[in-house]
């Protein structure tokens, strides 16, 4: 069992914050084993077999999808309250995507067995799982709309925006490469760079070595709501 405190970081920091929810992560925090992975490692890959589920208790991992062809779509971040992995749990099925440690994280696994026989103890926690899946299938939805519909610069300022509210610690700065920023647009390293020094060049952002930096957060919030 996960100590005390775990659980009330938990609770307090997730980003679900209905009471369903808090009842639902309780539970998974009394059936979790804690793991430890530093950033880089590898928690699973797309293809793999679906026999847990995550929690983030700290840090930040990655969710993404690999083509063919060797280029990677970055999807999303799962931060500390996240729970992910869900999907091929509840199929036994295999992984629909890789999760990739973004930073040194702490992390609890709920076995499939566990996740079962919880919901045969008390079904209403199926509802849970449930509101979790529709949260992903709207966050993919959301993410395809605005890769047909918004101009380049938009997405970017709302990818930008988006890393830097769920990494830890960023302080306006996602400490990411203009490649993997381009990883999570869908888009070339050359046009996200090329966008990225037009934004420098007027004071908008400042760039550094494996890390992009808001300076003025207003003038890249108003792009991000611009859709013409």
């Amino acid at each position: 069992m996960v100590a005390d405190m775990s659980r009330s970081t938990l609770l307090t920091n997730s980003s679900f914050l209905g009471e369903l929810h808090q009842e639902f992560l309780s539970r998974l925090v009394d059936l979790a084993s804690v793991i430890e992975r530093k950033k880089g490692d590898v928690l699973f890959m797309h293809g793999d077999r679906g026999d847990a589920l995550y929690v983030v208790e700290t840090g930040a991992v990655e969710i993404s999808v690999v083509a063919a062809s060797g280029k990677k779509l970055s999807l999303n971040v799962m931060k500390q309250g996240d729970v992910f992995g869900e999907i091929a749990v509840l199929e036994q099925s295999s992984r629909t995507a890789t999760a990739r440690v973004l930073t040194t994280s702490r992390l609890l696994r709920v076995s499939h067995q566990n996740i079962v026989e919880l919901i045969e103890r008390q079904p209403h926690v199926a509802l849970e799982l449930i509101r979790i899946l529709c949260e992903r299938l709207r966050w993919a939805t959301e993410q395809l709309e605005d890769r047909s519909f918004l101009p380049f610069a938009v997405r970017l300022a709302k990818r930008l925006l988006f890393l830097c509210d769920q990494l830890p610690g960023s302080n306006d700065a996602a400490r990411i490469s203009q490649s993997e920023l381009a990883e999570f647009l869908g888009a070339s390293r050359e046009i996200t760079s090329k966008t990225l020094n037009k934004w420098r060049e007027r004071g908008w952002v400042a760039i550094s070595r494996g890390s992009i930096r808001i300076v003025d957060r207003s003038v890249i919030e108003t792009m991000a709501v611009a859709h013409d």
